[in-house]
């Protein structure tokens, strides 16, 4: 049988590679919101078209006395990261790693990463595919612009899986 694969896409950038200066990342350290300013080695930020959501990693200086941590990274916490005044990435950190010279290395993942660790039942009657994904969205407090509808009734919407398989 000739079964078409249907393709994926993987993308990696490099973020502020050849100009750091141009780059500010936030987040959460030793108890408080702050600028990484000056300590930032590395931005990497990944995305894949098979997964709902995309992923960055922050390497940092983070020595002093190239042993001591200065910085105490906190997961659960929001990362920003900017780029020429344009945010390019916004997510929660989920790791954070410190090496044998007090470097540490954050990883985070966008907000759309909870769409798919988040599985649900539906069961809808009667209703539009904008009134459905209107119904999901407002339940798990995503924003929604306007949703265009075809006026087309489902007469029955049984669904189960992730919360990112239900809107899709």
């Amino acid at each position: 049988s000739n079964r078409q694969q249907s393709e994926h896409y993987k993308t990696r950038t490099k973020v502020g590679d050849s100009d750091m200066s141009d780059l500010q990342v936030f987040t959460y350290a030793n108890s408080r919101y702050l600028a990484l300013d000056g300590r930032v080695k590395s931005v990497t930020v990944d995305g894949d078209s098979s997964k709902a959501y995309r992923s960055c990693t922050v390497e940092i200086n983070n020595a002093v006395n190239m042993r001591e941590s200065v910085l105490k990274f906190e997961n659960g916490k929001e990362l920003r990261v900017i780029y020429k005044n344009t945010e390019v990435f916004r997510g929660i950190v989920f790791q954070n790693s410190i090496d044998t010279d007090a470097n540490t290395t954050l990883v985070a993942h966008d907000y759309n990463y909870y769409l798919v660790k988040n599985a649900d039942t539906v069961n809808y009657k009667n209703k539009t595919a904008s009134q459905i994904l209107s119904e999901l969205c407002g339940k798990y407090g995503i924003p929604t612009g306007s949703i265009a509808g075809t006026g087309y009734v489902i007469p029955k919407f049984i669904k189960k899986g992730t919360v990112y398989e239900l809107v899709m």
